[in-house]
């Protein structure tokens, strides 16, 4: 019986940790789409501060 609950705890870990990390990844990418969109608005600032 505690060999079956260490097996379930470490499976519940590992379900844990790869569901933790698809959410950092989710994270990243947003983060990362995010900065590109501040990089477009940043060059089109610059283009209308130019034009004035």
């Amino acid at each position: 019986l505690p060999g079956l609950f260490v097996l379930t705890s470490l499976l519940f870990n590992f379900i844990f940790c790869i569901e933790s990390n698809a959410e950092l990844k989710v994270g990243i990418a947003k983060a990362e789409k995010d900065w590109v969109e501040i990089q477009k608005i940043k060059k089109n600032y610059r283009k209308l501060i130019e034009l004035v």
